[in-house]
């Protein structure tokens, strides 16, 4: 499925046809479709008034496949879920966003 939305949310059955039944056969079990979206969030590092954390989260376990973009321009070597941003530095101004295998959130954080 392409294009999922949290209304995809919910308890799907499967149903099936064979040669031998004229009728549809509804399975005993269920699965289960969970939709939620990628979220970058900001946070102040305490120790470090100048330093900002950005992650990239959902209530989904997704592994280490990250991909971070600024400004719509991907950041080679940035794959963790979270990376920290000085704001002293004129260069780390900007819109943060992430990805998993290529699917975007919502550029959430305007760093400055």
């Amino acid at each position: 499925m392409d294009n999922l939305s949290d209304e995809d949310s919910g308890v799907y059955q499967f149903r099936f046809q064979t040669n031998l039944h004229s009728s549809w056969i509804t399975a005993n079990s269920a699965a289960i479709l969970s939709v939620t979206d990628l979220q970058v969030k900001e946070e102040t590092v305490e120790e470090n008034q100048n330093l900002i954390k950005v992650s990239c989260s959902t209530s989904c376990s997704l592994g280490s496949q990250y991909v971070w973009y600024k400004n719509g321009q991907t950041l080679e070597h940035k794959t963790t879920a979270s990376m920290q941003l000085d704001s002293t530095r004129p260069s780390e101004e900007g819109s943060y966003s992430c990805a998993v295998k290529g699917h975007r959130s919502p550029a959430v954080c305007e760093c400055r």
